[in-house]
């Protein structure tokens, strides 16, 4: 009497793994993220920058309105972000006002 062991769920005999062809399992996302990463060079070259160097500059951007929402305002913030308003016209809101401002450049 022979005995053929049952291979167990999941493993490399399990139809829960391989291809209907008959080939290896498809890769896993930590291998799809590796192949995509190794790829990033074949991008045209304002999609590299975006991708590589973009993100630094969106995060020193996105740092300097946090930095200048809690010192000026959330709204004088976003104004001098998108131009509306020059920074020199922007004064700080809270105890700082009570200071006189003086522009070392012009004084």
């Amino acid at each position: 009497m022979s005995h053929t062991p049952v291979p167990a769920p999941g493993g490399p005999a399990s139809p829960q793994r391989r291809r209907p062809g008959g080939g290896p399992p498809p890769p896993g996302r930590r291998q799809q993220l590796r192949a995509r990463w190794a790829d990033r060079h074949a991008l045209p070259r304002f999609g590299f920058w975006l991708l590589s160097r973009g993100a630094v500059v969106l995060a020193v951007c996105g740092a300097l309105y946090v930095l200048n929402g809690f010192l000026i305002g959330w709204a004088n913030a976003y104004n001098v972000l998108t131009g509306i308003t020059s920074p020199a016209d922007v004064r700080p809101h809270g105890r700082a006002t009570d200071v006189q401002w003086q522009n070392p450049l012009t004084s």
